[in-house]
């Protein structure tokens, strides 16, 4: 006896679609500088961010209080990928988690375990439940 199955997939992946970025937080007509602190459960990451979006992407970096690059970014369309990391920030686990939290706070997007809080009109707060992680963007004048 002989089955045969035939199936169908419809896929629409995010590079099909228009995804706008979050206004509401991060203004995308000009160069914005935060203070930024990712506090993990047994590390913290502390810095300056340097943050802008044109032509359609957010490109920012971090870098430390004492210039030390701890990493560049580029997030398009959904999806943020992280480029010169650091050497203890260079693990797929910990790249991937930053690149997801920060394609969920750049983006209109939805994903479980995070929530966003707006602290004052300088501070926004994100929150990764799942994996413990708050990151604290403090506006710089």
């Amino acid at each position: 006896m002989q089955v045969t199955c035939l199936a169908f997939f419809s896929c629409n992946t995010l590079r099909n679609c228009e995804i706008e970025p979050r206004t509401g937080i991060f203004s995308t007509e000009r160069t914005q500088r935060y203070r930024l602190s990712i506090t993990f459960p047994k590390a913290e990451i502390t810095g300056i961010m340097i943050l802008r979006y044109s032509d359609g992407q957010w490109r920012g970096s971090l870098v430390n209080e004492f210039g030390v690059k701890a990493f560049d970014f580029i997030a398009t369309s959904g999806k943020c990928r992280l480029m010169n990391t650091v050497a203890f920030i260079d693990k797929w686990y910990i790249r991937r988690t930053i690149e997801n939290d920060l394609s969920y706070l750049l983006w209109q997007s939805t994903a479980s375990g995070k929530r966003l809080e707006q602290a004052s009109e300088e501070n926004t707060i994100l929150y990764n439940d799942k994996r413990n992680i708050r990151y604290n963007f403090h506006k710089l004048n």
